[in-house]
């Protein structure tokens, strides 16, 4: 009965991959800015045999616009907020109300996602 509970968590790894396929940002007549990224995802599970299997992916995933400010610790993303995200390519829009430098899917890393770099996306 308890091996249940100690096998069933391990008995597949699950992967995310999430890219950032393009990003821009324009400003506004109100003066605020308009981010529109393209983000391409979806979600893999690995058995204990060590086979990928592509599975849906429908879940809430952060996504995060940044200034250019190398240590955001202290200012704090733009935006950040949890966005639906889908199996496929999906096109993601949000405002800010300063200057963006750069879009990020998962910025916090809460899902293990083999290739993170293609998750951020310098904007122009």
């Amino acid at each position: 009965m308890l091996s249940q509970f100690l096998v069933r968590p391990f008995a597949a790894n699950t992967f995310w991959e999430f890219e950032v396929i393009s990003a821009e940002s324009r400003q506004t007549e109100d003066g605020k800015w308009r981010v529109k990224l393209s983000v391409r995802a979806h979600k893999v599970v690995v058995d204990t045999e060590g086979i990928e299997s592509d599975v849906s992916l429908d879940e809430n995933v952060e996504i995060g616009v940044f200034s250019g400010v190398e240590d955001n610790s202290k200012t704090g993303p733009l935006y950040l907020s949890m966005h639906r995200i889908v199996s496929g390519d999906q096109e993601i829009i949000v405002t800010t109300t300063e200057k963006p430098e750069r879009v990020v899917v998962d910025p916090r890393n809460l899902l293990i996602d083999l290739k993170p770099r293609d998750n951020v996306k310098k904007l122009d």
